[in-house]
C-alpha cells in the first residue's frame, strides 16, 4: 500500500503480487484466503497497467466480471486504513517428561542381563527429563472490528494470524527439537551411570549417595527447553479499508465477538482524510 500511495505502480504490483503468492501458498496451512481488498488492489492495478491477460487470470479466479467496482479510492477521495491488532500471541510454554530408566549399558546390554552372567554391582536407574516447548494460547473476546464513517461501514478482515503461524512453524520444528532433546537425554544418563559406577568403589556410602543425588539433580536442573517468545504480538492483525471524500470525520470502531455482539466502542475524533492519500489508524485489542 506504501508503494501505492506514492504512485510507484509497478512496485506496487509486484509486492501485492508477492503477497499474493504467499496467501497461496499457505492457505493449506494457516486456513487464510486471499483477502478481497488485496483481490481488489490487483485488479485494479492490472487494469491501470493493461495488464490484459492478468487481469483477466484474476477476474476469472476471483470471480469478478467487471473492475469497475474493484477500484479502492477514486482519485477523487482518500481512503481511511484500520489496522487491529487483536489480542496477543501464544506464549510458549514447556512440558517435562521425567522417568526413571535403566543404565544406558544396562539397557543396551539386554541379552547379558537376561542370561544373569554379569557379576558387577547394579547400579542404580538413571532419571531421564525431556523438556519439551508447547504453545498456550491466550484467547480474545473479539473476532473482528467494525469501523463506521459517515453512514458507510467495512468490517476487518484478517490479515495475518499470528496465533497460527507460531504453532504450524513449531510444529513443523518438533522432530528436530525432540530428537536434540533424547539425544541429551542420553548423554545425561551415561553420565548418572558413570558416576554411579565410580562411586561403587568407594567404601563410603554418604559419598556414593550424595555423588548419586548431586547428579541428578543437575541433570533435572540443566534439561530446560527453549520458551523464548515475542509475548506483546498480537494474536492476529486484521484490516479494514473505506474510500471518502476529503474532510475531517469521526471515526467509530466497534470491537465484535464471534456472534457479532458488540464488546466495546471507541470513537476517533476529527480523522483528517486527503484527497488521493491514505490515513492510518490503528488500535491494539488486548485479550477480554
Amino acid at each position: 500500500m506504501i508503494y501505492d500511495e506514492l504512485g510507484e505502480w509497478s512496485d506496487a504490483m509486484i509486492a501485492y503480487r508477492k503477497a499474493y503468492e504467499a496467501y497461496k501458498k499457505n492457505r493449506a496451512h494457516f486456513s487464510i484466503d486471499v483477502p478481497t481488498m488485496l483481490q481488489f488492489d490487483l485488479l485494479r492495478l492490472a487494469r491501470q497497467q493493461g495488464l490484459a491477460d492478468e487481469l483477466a487470470r484474476y477476474q476469472q479466479e476471483f470471480s469478478v466480471a467487471s473492475t469497475k467496482e474493484t477500484t479502492a479510492s477514486s482519485e477523487a477521495e482518500g481512503e481511511l486504513v484500520f489496522i487491529l491488532n487483536n489480542g496477543l500471541a501464544p506464549i510458549k510454554r514447556e512440558k517435562v517428561i521425567g522417568m526413571w530408566t535403566p543404565p544406558p549399558a544396562v539397557a543396551v546390554d539386554a541379552s547379558k542381563r537376561a542370561k544373569n552372567t554379569d557379576t558387577t554391582p547394579t547400579t542404580p536407574p538413571v532419571l531421564i527429563n525431556l523438556a519439551l516447548p508447547y504453545y498456550e494460547s491466550r484467547p480474545s473476546r473479539v473476532a473482528c472490528a467494525r469501523i463506521s464513517v459517515s453512514g458507510k461501514q467495512a468490517d476487518t478482515q484478517i490479515m495475518e494470524d499470528i496465533d497460527t503461524i507460531a504453532r504450524a512453524s513449531l510444529a513443523a520444528r518438533m522432530p528436530a527439537i525432540t530428537a536434540r532433546a533424547v539425544a541429551r537425554a542420553i548423554a545425561k544418563g551415561v553420565m548418572q551411570e558413570s558416576v554411579d559406577k565410580s562411586a561403587q568403589r568407594r567404601d563410603d556410602a554418604a559419598t556414593k549417595m550424595i555423588g548419586s543425588l548431586l547428579v541428578r539433580v543437575a541433570t533435572i536442573a540443566t534439561e530446560r527447553a527453549d520458551t523464548r517468545s515475542w509475548l506483546t504480538l498480537p494474536a492476529n492483525v486484521q484490516l479494514a479499508r473505506l474510500s471518502l471524500p476529503p474532510g475531517s470525520y469521526d471515526v467509530t470502531v466497534e470491537l465484535l465477538g464471534k456472534d457479532q455482539n458488540l464488546i466495546a466502542t471507541r470513537v476517533y475524533p476529527q480523522v483528517t482524510i486527503r484527497q488521493a492519500r491514505k490515513t492510518y489508524l490503528s488500535q491494539h485489542s488486548m485479550p477480554y
